[in-house]
């Protein structure tokens, strides 16, 4: 595999919280789709922690997208991050990487913040 760009970004989750409280749900639904909105009001007491996180892995992966080709700029809500079975992150697009790559993403969070890198790979 060939790394062809990364990308990080942390993210205060008080902030992402102080937002939430502000605009409730109409924040959700700007960032997140249906689908991911619906996973994390499971979350519990860890919602703002996985919403910040989520947030995060968007913006590692759009940062990844971008430097590698700056005409690729998903919005907020072309990538989708779930869990896999074994619960590793991963993502989807609502579009195609038509040159064959992949993202390979890791996300962390604590009490205070959350962080995500991406790494845009393609086969050599």
């Amino acid at each position: 595999m060939k790394i062809l760009s990364t990308g990080i970004d942390i993210v205060e989750v008080k902030r992402i919280k102080s937002l939430y409280l502000t605009y409730g749900k109409r924040f959700l639904g700007k960032i997140l789709n249906i689908d991911e909105a619906d996973r994390l009001e499971n979350k519990g007491k860890s919602f703002y922690q996985s919403l910040a996180a989520r947030i995060a892995a968007k913006e590692a992966i759009y940062k990844a997208l971008n430097s590698y080709d700056p005409r690729l700029a998903p919005k907020w809500k072309d990538i989708s991050i779930y869990n896999q079975d074994n619960g590793s992150p991963s993502a989807s697009f609502n579009f195609t990487l038509d040159f064959g790559a992949t993202i390979a993403l890791s996300i962390s969070h604590a009490d205070n913040y959350a962080v995500a890198s991406a790494i845009l790979l393609r086969e050599d």
